[in-house]
């Protein structure tokens, strides 16, 4: 509270494992932050799995206006293959759809607010993750989609060739269907939702007509400044989604305050590579932070190396996009 007195709202998230599993220490930080923040603008918000959410749980999330983004990778034969309980084996779907349905019935506030994010494993069929169409839940609510996140893993995601083909097919469709150009042309909803990406980022890459002497690249943020994540023993890290099991990522603690020569390390990655970051012709475009970097005990540049392509692929890819709207704006794309 004292550090976010320039902020006009604070936004608060709890994130797991599953939050909703320690239930009671959600509800004490809420009506602890209501209390403290009295006059100032909160927000709260939740990722969850759903399967805990009973009437007890939904009516207290529903009174204090906590957002929720539930994670559901696609149809139950879809989902089911890694949303499994521990205890039985069992998928998780259908627990799911019964909370929703009735969160939709009895918590019409807190439905109508929801979010979902599908953690899509390109191993998968990509027209069998795209059946969650025909649930209607997931047409008229907000939507994402992310391939899994493999930075930390020891097996590497690597999509079928199958998937390759029906995803930038279906990409295509979605391209064409948000510029209007074929009538009544509905692409499937996981394309929808990159397409949305995509047009959310028009004229992000604007031509620069010159580079600053002094530069840093455009990934990291600002430790600590934009957000800042704590996990139940205290210690602090930039955000949710480093390992915190690394001690590169951790910045501090509850008790210690931040440790300010961490945080500038987590900042200034580019000081690994710093020839390297100069030369680049993608320097100011970057999306590397400190994450890409996570050696374990230490930052690493070889580890930050490794992920150099993936960016460079990403954003020629973002400039075809953008020269794409262009030339539709322009009048100039025609599509055979």
């Amino acid at each position: 509270m004292e550090h976010s007195i320039d902020r006009s709202s604070v936004d608060i998230g709890f994130y797991g494992g599953e939050p909703l599993i320690a239930f009671d220490v959600v509800k004490d930080c809420i009506l602890y932050v209501e209390k403290k923040y009295y006059g100032r603008r909160c927000t709260f918000s939740m990722t969850t799995n759903a399967t805990l959410l009973d009437d007890e749980k939904s009516a207290f999330l529903e009174e204090h206006n906590v957002t929720l983004m539930i994670s559901i990778d696609g149809p139950k034969e879809i989902h089911n293959i890694h949303r499994r309980f521990s205890a039985d084996g069992k998928g998780s779907y259908d627990v799911i759809m019964e909370n929703l349905n009735n969160i939709k019935n009895k918590y019409p506030k807190l439905y109508n607010g929801l979010m979902f994010n599908m953690v899509i494993d390109p191993q998968n069929d990509f027209d069998k993750i795209n059946d969650i169409s025909a649930n209607g839940i997931f047409n008229s609510l907000n939507t994402k989609s992310s391939i899994i996140e493999d930075g930390y893993s020891i097996e590497k995601v690597v999509a079928s060739e199958d998937y390759v083909a029906k995803s930038e097919y279906n990409l295509f469709l979605a391209y064409i269907s948000k510029l209007g150009i074929v009538d009544g042309l509905v692409a499937p909803l996981v394309a929808q939702t990159s397409a949305d990406e995509m047009f959310m980022e028009k004229n992000a890459l604007k031509k620069q007509v010159s580079l600053p002497e002094k530069g840093a690249p455009g990934g990291p943020c600002i430790p600590g400044q934009l957000r800042l994540f704590v996990n139940a023993d205290g210690d602090l890290y930039p955000c949710e989604r480093v390992s915190e099991t690394s001690p590169a990522m951790k910045m501090g603690s509850i008790d210690e305050g931040v440790d300010m020569e961490s945080a500038y390390k987590l900042l200034n990655i580019c000081q690994l590579t710093p020839e390297k970051c100069r030369n680049c012709w993608a320097f100011s475009k970057c999306t590397l932070c400190a994450k890409s970097a996570d050696g374990g005990e230490e930052l690493s540049a070889k580890v930050k190396n490794s992920f150099c392509d993936g960016v460079h692929n990403e954003v020629e890819s973002r400039l075809k996009n953008e020269i794409m709207l262009m030339e539709n704006e322009a009048g100039l794309l025609c599509i055979h």
